[in-house]
């Protein structure tokens, strides 16, 4: 189904973060942490148990939202509980240019302290110029920055003298292509198609969608050698390839679109253990990628859910399972690059409920 509409934006997730409500603003977890109902002694064992699980992994990543923190909690608090925890790289996840503010610049000033990786992440379904449906939607959505946009602003800051930037390690681009559908209000600006059930097939609008996103990553500026990019592409998109709906968009696709290749986070679609690891098999022994270059992400979803693509926990002990699960099933794997875990307020919510 065409629309008067280009898409020159780019997605998790981090899809992986919550970016699956039509309203970018609502994605924020804010730090509203229960009274500890677990005993000091129990979730100290949590944590180590964690760490046990997770230690064989190159990356132990977590994913924060630091408008969240604001006020709440000091930034070497925050600092603390994520080395505590056996997290060795940090997703910060931003959902508008509004939040690349002082609150930020101290988070990475205070991360490159420590010694940190640091990454930021964004998503295409928040970054591009928005084409309201009335007046009103004008008013309270004004249009913003599409990624390529927002990405040479980062690289500015980054080489910037003195700027907080400097510390950053990592780029994130979560490519959640279809959010765009017709069920959203916030239409691309300049864009000709939108995602449709029934528009599957080589050169239907889909495939159309698929082909300029990765265009679009192509063209992107070069890096400097000390930042990485990292794409997060929903772990459907290799299937649909294959079963011949669409003519691009698995994780090499996304891998290919950088030299050297930039990395790869699995965003799971399903809310079972069982669903993510049928979904990465093929990714993670596939020898078109780069051994070590992909990294699950484990998004935590809020209580018993099971309709959201989050897995699905009932409390520590189910959380734990999962993440074994995991481990077991494809941490041996020749591409596994390690696990994405977050947000950090739901995991430590999980520690600390009975």
């Amino acid at each position: 189904m065409k629309r008067s509409f280009f898409i020159s934006f780019f997605i998790a997730s981090l899809g992986f973060a919550g970016c699956s409500v039509n309203n970018p603003e609502k994605a924020v977890h804010p730090l509203v942490l229960p009274s500890p109902a677990a005993a000091p002694e129990v979730q100290a064992a949590r944590i180590a148990e964690y760490r046990e699980i997770t230690k064989g992994f190159p990356v132990r990543g977590v994913g924060l939202f630091i408008g969240a923190y604001d006020g709440r909690i000091s930034k070497e608090k925050l600092l603390d509980c994520i080395e505590e925890c056996g997290f060795n790289r940090i997703y910060c996840f931003i959902t508008s240019e509004t939040q690349m503010d002082e609150d930020l610049e101290e988070f990475l000033i205070a991360v490159g302290k420590r010694r940190i990786p640091v990454e930021i992440a964004m998503d295409l379904f928040h970054f591009y110029p928005r084409k309201a449906g009335n007046m009103f939607l004008r008013h309270v959505r004004p249009g913003s920055p599409g990624i390529p946009e927002m990405v040479k602003k980062i690289l500015e800051l980054k080489a910037s003298s003195g700027s907080a930037y400097r510390n950053l390690t990592g780029i994130t681009i979560a490519a959640n292509v279809h959010f765009f559908n017709s069920s959203n209000l916030d239409y691309p600006a300049d864009g000709l198609f939108v995602w449709d059930e029934n528009s599957f097939g080589p050169g239907l609008d889909n495939d159309e969608m698929m082909k300029m996103t990765l265009k679009m990553l192509r063209e992107l500026p070069p890096f400097p050698d000390d930042l990485q990019l990292t794409i997060g592409v929903p772990d459907h998109y290799s299937e649909l390839v294959h079963e011949g709906k669409l003519s691009c968009g698995t994780a090499e696709d996304f891998a290919a679109v950088r030299n050297p290749p930039a990395k790869i986070i699995l965003l799971s679609q399903g809310n079972r253990p069982t669903d993510t690891v049928r979904r990465v098999k093929d990714e993670m022994t596939n020898p078109e990628l780069e051994p070590g270059s992909v990294i699950l992400l484990q998004r935590i979803a809020n209580h018993t859910a099971v309709s959201d693509a989050q897995l699905r926990r009932r409390d520590w002990n189910d959380f734990i399972r999962i993440t074994r699960y995991v481990r077991d099933n494809v941490g041996n794997e020749r591409n596994f690059g390690g696990l994405i875990t977050g947000p950090l307020v739901l995991f430590k919510i999980l520690q600390m409920e009975p």
